[in-house]
């Protein structure tokens, strides 16, 4: 995933940027800052810090990373949230920007993010996370880069009370809380028409029809590229707005995986902007359903139900309801 969630103190992170919220006078601040320090060597990156002198507010500096397990720092100076009048918002914004681009200069193929300016400094949460995912949506657009955000534990981010209130209580009115020890898929044969959804495991299916058209035998991925095409987008738009890396994305279309997860198709159906119907059918092609197990499937049959094609939004609320990682909890 090009941009990815993590649970974890971000001086453990393996990344080769790692991006900290640094004073604009020469000291050592509390939380990420410290922490950074600590891990890095304090005394050496104070000493390698005094060399930058100040760093002004909505700038960036850069260090070696010392004992973390990085290349670099970048020191972003961020600004202190007073009321959303002062230019906050587009000072921050230009901190991760600033950062972004750096990584490029220095040719990072990583980097690691806390949330920035939401702790001490006082940015109300949601108001950051707006900023950092239009920071990165916009990034990424022209770019490849691997960006993590990092959360320390589950009170990182606390939205707003009633941004997720939807979506909890659609999934708490349909989950069933039976686990189940491999993902649901179907036993629905493509070959006969009008076969319903059928909620047993199985192997996904090797070869796919598409009955609607002209009854000709289509592999998954040949399926995809002509829905693709339908839809008038091109496949870069597809893996750009799934949050899937073109290297994983040309195995699907490609035929490379013989069972893509369904996670990561659930992102291109957001991504095509199927509706509820569409997306059904989406994953029948390729063995699955949309599970009452799974508050994942739930999830993102909320969202598609609404209208509201975002995956990096979906993730986040996942992560509201508890599922550490958001969409990526092999990464939690």
């Amino acid at each position: 995933m090009p941009f990815q969630i993590i649970r974890n103190d971000i001086t453990k992170v393996k990344a080769e940027a790692i991006v900290n919220t640094a004073n604009p006078e020469v000291m050592v601040g509390p939380g990420v800052d410290a922490a950074i320090y600590d891990a890095a060597g304090r005394s050496w990156l104070l000493k390698e810090r005094e060399e930058i002198g100040e760093i002004p507010v909505g700038e960036v500096a850069v260090t070696p990373a010392g004992n973390l397990n990085a290349k670099f720092i970048f020191h972003e100076s961020g600004p202190i949230w007073i009321d959303g009048t002062h230019n906050e918002a587009e000072l921050l914004r230009q901190c991760y920007d600033k950062c972004l681009n750096l990584a490029l200069k220095y040719k990072c193929e990583s980097i690691a993010f806390p949330l920035l300016a939401s702790g001490t400094y006082g940015f109300p949460k949601d108001i950051a996370l707006r900023i950092a995912i239009d920071a990165f949506r916009t990034f990424l657009s022209e770019n490849e880069l691997e960006i993590f955000l990092v959360l320390y534990d589950s009170k990182s981010v606390q939205l707003s009370e009633t941004m997720f209130d939807g979506v909890k209580s659609f999934v708490n009115n349909r989950f069933s809380p039976i686990a189940l020890s491999a993902p649901v898929m179907c036993n629905a044969r493509p070959d006969v028409a009008g076969s319903a959804l059928d909620d047993v495991p199985s192997k996904p299916l090797d070869i796919y029809i598409d009955r609607f058209e002209n009854q000709e035998v289509l592999t998954f991925g040949e399926y995809l590229q002509q829905l693709i095409n339908k839809k008038g987008l091109t496949n870069k738009e597809v893996y750009f707005e799934a949050n899937l890396t073109k290297q994983y994305f040309s195995k699907i279309i490609n035929n490379k995986l013989a069972s893509p997860a369904k996670e990561k198709l659930l992102c291109i159906a957001v991504a095509l902007k199927l509706n509820i119907d569409e997306t059904s059918d989406f994953l029948l092609h390729a063995g699955y359903a949309i599970s009452p197990y799974s508050k994942i499937d739930l999830v993102f049959e909320y969202y598609i139900r609404s209208g509201k094609y975002d995956v990096y939004e979906i993730s986040f609320a996942l992560e509201d309801l508890g599922i550490e990682g958001g969409l990526w909890p092999e990464l939690a």
